[in-house]
């Protein structure tokens, strides 16, 4: 499908389209055969509940492309078949009262009866299709459907005509050129005024599937991401391709022939090429519709022969790179000369037409060069998108491990400096006890007292150096956990971003968007700088605060201990002051004492504070590792996007290439014959 916001259900393979049907009934002068269309496909993947994804996602696409018609769901739809386009038409229009009841019931029944034909649209050797061969098998390719869309409205009446136009497949990116228009849809005019009806896109979409083994073994196993190879039609009538609003459809189709784009202001092929943004864009500057050009009445009434040689001049103008357009009208005009002059055996008559044929064929030659070169730059660009898109992938997949290691490692800190802690708490909170020296009758001397209040003086000068050391580290652990408080508030801030920005993303890439796309480049972009630079940058930063705090608790832990020995020891020598219990040094004691319990308690509360550190950033490091482990879960459903994307990708382009190799074969072998009846003409 188109790589766009919307999503639509559309096919995968080469597709009946452009002029491949209007050389199929042969003159009698042979035939000419011209590329077929490649209408987008929507990604075939499996995982979770995609399908009521997709459900959302068409219904989205309904109402902005659709916003405007009531449509009825209903009408025609539940009529049966039959073996003519005329009997049918009868059938689903007996309950149509009104032009647009008509063209609404004939939108209904195609898009609910007919499959997509997906072999035949893969087969440049299909066989033209016709109303009857499309009623017989119940399937088409967009050529079929519109055939039968047309022919069925103008046998109600109603005018209508079959539009040719570019459609991006789900592999363009922005800016790729637009060689060959691959896509058809009609134009129907109701009460007056055209309206787009795609009944090919309307009809449902393209489902991977696996077969029965496969089924049964992945009910035993755990859901996964997978992109099945194979794949089946599936109808899924969505009504929003009916009387299709012309501005926003031009997002995902223009018409080749600019004649038809509904629009007052034509919309250059360059900007359609640019992307959905630059079509909104000119969209917004030129908002001015015209339903009602006479001149597309009359255009609707040519046969597809002179509706093709009528607008080829222009259709080659609005874009030069497709250069069959020519050879077609040669051809063409060829054709209509030789079944004028049947009947007639004029040798230069014959010659002109060799000449007309001759040049048609060089035309072909000519088309096909500029294919063969654009579809290997695309096969080039699409190595490079894997290669940088997987780059990035695994970018975020090894800086996800590392921030899983980090916290996981953090997480082990925090539980081992709490049970660390709590070893020391429990140590901490037995009863404190001084051994002074034994106790005696004796009285020391004056000599040892003062020896001892020197001691305890000397000591209360280290405590006091000291605690003024602690007191410039409580402050700096008070101002290091605001800080460290400020990073935690900061990244729990940011990690809500990250998913809103990487989500989308892998939602994106899911539907097989790749990082040159809208719908993926700007959250890259967001997810590179936010993540990859902004977050490792503050998760770093958040280790490093983390271990700064601890390291203050260790060093303030360190400088309480050894105050508690200072003291202890100064209450010590103080009891030994009076080892009899007078009353002369009892200040002293008691003072010493007051001081060892106090900053007993404040090295308690430091034990308490570490420990209620940890403990609330180990449900923080829990919580990153979490988000990490999440991420890495998507970084893997993103590369096997990313891979399946390449794949389909590469097998597309070179189903596409090989598909149009063999279209042109078969036009240049269907003009040599026509060359080689002429020479056996001329001959006789």
């Amino acid at each position: 499908m188109y790589k766009g916001s919307e999503s639509l259900p559309v096919y995968e393979g080469i597709t009946d389209g452009f002029f491949h049907r209007f050389f199929c009934a042969l003159q009698p002068s042979g035939i000419l055969f011209f590329p077929t269309c490649i209408v987008c496909h929507y990604p075939l993947i499996y995982f979770g509940s995609m399908k009521q994804v997709l459900a959302s996602l068409c219904l989205l696409l309904a109402i902005s492309i659709c916003a405007h018609a009531q449509t009825d769901t209903l009408i025609g739809r539940d009529v049966p078949s039959a073996k003519d386009y005329k009997t049918l038409t009868a059938r689903v229009c007996a309950a149509a009262s009104t032009e647009k009841q008509k063209a609404n019931a004939i939108y209904n029944w195609i898009t609910t009866h007919i499959a997509y034909d997906l072999a035949a649209s893969k087969n440049p050797e299909r066989e033209q299709e016709t109303t009857k061969t499309v009623l017989q098998k119940g399937e088409a390719t967009p050529d079929g459907y519109t055939l039968l869309y047309v022919a069925m409205c103008r046998e109600a009446g109603l005018d209508a005509a079959v539009v040719e136009g570019y459609l991006r497949s789900w592999f363009m990116d922005n800016n790729d050129p637009f060689f060959i228009p691959r896509h058809a849809w009609c134009v129907v005019k109701i009460d007056g005024e055209w309206h787009i009806a795609d009944p090919t896109i309307g009809a449902g979409y393209m489902e991977g599937y696996y077969g029965w083994w496969k089924r049964q073994m992945n009910k035993l196993s755990k859901p996964k991401l997978e992109y099945p190879a194979k794949e089946h039609f599936v109808f899924k009538y969505n009504p929003a391709y009916f009387m299709a609003e012309p501005l926003a459809y031009s997002k995902i189709c223009l018409p080749a022939d600019p004649a038809w784009q509904l629009a007052n202001t034509t919309m250059p092929l360059q900007v359609f090429e640019a992307g959905k943004e630059e079509v909104e864009k000119h969209n917004k500057q030129n908002p001015d519709l015209n339903r009602t050009q006479a001149q597309m009445l009359k255009k609707a009434g040519y046969t597809e022969d002179e509706r093709l040689i009528e607008g080829a001049d222009r259709v080659y103008t609005f874009n030069n790179r497709f250069i069959a357009i020519k050879g077609i009208k040669q051809a063409l005009e060829a054709n209509n000369k030789w079944a004028a002059n049947s009947r007639a055996a004029d040798a230069t008559l014959y010659r002109e037409l060799k000449a007309s044929y001759t040049s048609a064929k060089n035309y072909i030659k000519e088309q096909k060069q500029p294919l063969t070169t654009h579809y290997a730059a695309m096969q080039k660009k699409n190595d490079t998108k894997n290669m940088e898109g997987l780059a990035y992938i695994r970018q975020i997949k090894t800086s996800g491990k590392m921030q899983q290691a980090k916290a996981e490692r953090y997480i082990n800190t925090c539980k081992r400096k709490a049970d660390n802690i709590s070893q020391k708490q429990e140590e901490h909170n037995k009863p404190l006890v001084i051994k002074s020296k034994p106790t005696t009758r004796t009285q020391p001397t004056d000599a040892r007292i003062k020896n001892y209040l020197s001691s305890i003086e000397t000591r209360q000068a280290e405590i006091e150096a000291l605690q003024q050391g602690i007191d410039r580290m409580r402050d700096s652990i008070t101002i290091a956990t605001q800080q460290y408080n400020n990073l935690t508030t900061t990244i729990d801030a940011t990690m809500p971003q990250l998913t809103d920005i990487l989500v989308p993303e892998a939602k994106a890439r899911v539907y097989l968007h790749d990082n040159y796309d809208d719908e993926v480049k700007p959250y890259m972009e967001d997810y590179k700088t936010l993540r990859l630079v902004h977050t490792d940058t503050l998760l770093n930063k958040l280790y490093t605060a983390f271990d700064d705090v601890n390291e203050m608790y260790e060093e303030l832990k360190r400088r309480y201990a050894a105050i508690l020995r200072l003291q202890k020891e100064n209450a010590k020598d103080a009891l030994n002051c009076s080892p009899n219990n007078d009353t002369k040094y009892a200040d002293l004691q008691k003072t010493c004492q007051q001081a060892w319990l106090t900053s007993h308690v404040r090295l308690g509360d430091v034990y308490k504070n570490q420990m209620a550190f940890c403990a609330n950033n180990k449900g923080f490091f829990a919580s990153l590792n979490k988000f990490f482990e999440n991420e890495g879960d998507i970084a893997d459903d993103m590369e096997t996007a990313e891979k399946a994307r390449h794949e389909k990708e590469d097998k597309s382009l070179k189903e596409h290439k090989a598909f149009d190799d063999g279209e042109a074969k078969k036009q240049i072998r269907i003009l040599d014959e026509q060359i080689k009846k002429l020479d056996a003409l001329l001959k006789n």
